[in-house]
């Protein structure tokens, strides 16, 4: 093999062995761009420009470079910048101890622009021992270098104790607590028939679907020459569950009239009984 050969098949090898490389390389760029295109639209701008600046670099193929960059300035317009700062109750610049945007700890507040996503944002300045100063802002697509100043009070100097007096002030005589109002609200009352009401639609609700699941049976089975011991038992089910439906209307009528007529203040309880007896003429 001469040596022009040599070089052919050398040159062939390398191109064979980065072949794969490269198409790893393009497919993390286009899975850059997508991602920052999703992100985008989710208004997370931050995450969104990390991804175009994968994909914008020199490794990824030509065409989706420019795609990248294009993408990576408007999100350089789009991108909302805030500019932290904090004063003293006189009115001085300080430099805060530490600052929080949303929990999360600024690496610091010393007059340069910081990017945040679109939205809402709670910011906490401390600077001890002045109490926290809390803000919250709503950051806006194309803000740029918001000023967020912290105001922090001086703490309220120390009260002096008073001075003991010779004779200590006769203390005015303390009023009895007013007496407790006891209800008369026949509550077990009205927690029984709430009781009976809610069986009574249990079973409305059970007779009611059998009845229907066995006539459907019938309808599909024997229809119409059912028998007599058949059709009863679909005809049972059926006054089961009307009745089961009028014990729970009953019952429930009478626990709301008992809760919505019986006042705390009323000086006799109410008969359910005789509401009962009103209710069915």
């Amino acid at each position: 093999m001469t040596r022009a050969q040599r070089a052919v098949a050398l040159g062939l090898s390398l191109t064979l062995l980065a072949t794969p490389a490269l198409a790893q390389r393009r497919d993390e760029c286009v899975a850059a761009f997508d991602r920052a295109q999703t992100l985008r639209v989710q208004g997370q701008l931050r995450s969104a420009r990390a991804s175009f600046v994968v994909c914008a670099s020199d490794s990824c193929p030509a065409p989706l470079r420019k795609d990248c960059a294009q993408g990576l300035s408007a999100i350089d317009t789009d991108l909302p910048t805030v500019v932290l700062g904090a004063r003293d109750s006189a009115g001085h610049d300080i430099v805060p101890t530490a600052v929080y945007v949303d929990d999360e700890l600024v690496p610091a507040a010393d007059g340069r622009a910081i990017a945040y996503d679109p939205g809402q944002h709670v910011i906490r300045f401390e600077h001890p021992p002045d109490a926290p100063v809390t803000e919250h802002v709503i950051l806006r697509v194309g803000e740029h270098n918001r000023e967020i100043l912290a105001t922090f009070q001086a703490p309220p100097a120390a009260t002096p104790a008073p001075a003991a007096s010779a004779s200590p002030a006769p203390e005015a005589p303390s009023r009895p607590p007013p007496a407790e109002k006891h209800s008369t609200r026949p509550t077990g009352w009205i927690l029984a028939l709430t009781g009976v009401g809610a069986l009574g639609i249990g079973s409305f609700a059970y007779f009611a679907a059998t009845g229907y699941s066995a006539k459907q049976q019938l309808e599909g089975s024997c229809a119409p020459a059912c028998s007599d011991d058949d059709v009863n038992r679909v005809r049972y089910r059926y006054i089961a569950a009307d009745a089961s439906l009028g014990v729970a209307i009953v019952a429930l009528g009478v626990a709301a009239y008992l809760l919505f007529s019986s006042s705390p203040d009323a000086t006799a309880a109410v008969d359910p009984q005789r509401f009962a007896r009103i209710f069915w003429k």
